[in-house]
């Protein structure tokens, strides 16, 4: 018997590589707005962080009203630009094929607006392996708030025990969502988070290639 009913699963950082795309399209979205563009180290400390949190982050200045406009501007670049520069993690889809091979659940609760991440799975052809996506929302509830799952994600996959998820992800993000819903955490090094803050928040697994995800099932 699989050991989770349901796997939570970030995108970026956790599935596909994004970095040297948010790079881009938030340097092409400062330019755009005037503004000095900020360095690649600056941007990759915001990946997994909600757009409009990210941009008004990396301004400094700017409530989140200011950061949605912002936000709107970065994703008019990014459907053009964003894409090609876009990578999956090798061994990515072979650990989603494993999981559909086993009929365990797996969604997505990413930082990414919905729409976009269902176009970029339909882009790596994964579709098929994803049951739902959970994004950004302005009305929220986001993650790591526990009402996601108690509102939207635990009525849609039948109630399963807390202990009978895991939540897959790269950032601190990540793991305090686990840690708030009371489900089983699995940080991957190969992402984008915080070593040390990832690391001090005690994941049950940590993995350091998307190929060792295998054996946690």
């Amino acid at each position: 018997m699989p050991p989770y009913d349901l796997v939570m699963l970030d995108f970026d950082g956790t599935l596909v590589d994004s970095a040297s795309s948010v790079v881009h399209c938030v340097q092409r979205t400062f330019a755009a707005q005037g503004e000095e563009p900020p360095s690649e180290a600056a941007i990759r400390a915001t990946i997994g962080l909600p757009l409009p949190d990210a941009l008004t982050q990396l301004r400094g200045k700017g409530g989140r009203e200011k950061g949605q406009t912002w936000a709107r501007a970065y994703r008019e670049i990014f459907m053009t630009e964003g894409p090609p520069r876009l990578h999956l993690f090798e061994g990515a889809a072979r650990f989603l094929a494993a999981l559909a091979d086993q009929e365990i659940p797996a969604i997505i609760v990413s930082a990414r607006k919905a729409e976009i991440t269902n176009m970029l799975l339909d882009k790596f052809g994964l579709s098929e392996t994803i049951m739902e996506v959970f994004g950004d929302s302005p009305q929220g509830p986001n993650k790591p708030d526990p009402r996601l799952y108690e509102e939207l994600i635990r009525p849609r996959f039948g109630n399963p025990p807390p202990r009978k998820m895991i939540m897959v992800g790269d950032t601190h993000i990540d793991l305090e969502f686990a840690h708030n819903t009371g489900a089983a955490s699995c940080w991957v090094s190969y992402g984008y988070g915080d070593a040390q803050k990832c690391r001090g928040m005690q994941p049950d697994f940590e993995v350091s290639c998307p190929a060792d995800l295998l054996n946690l099932f």
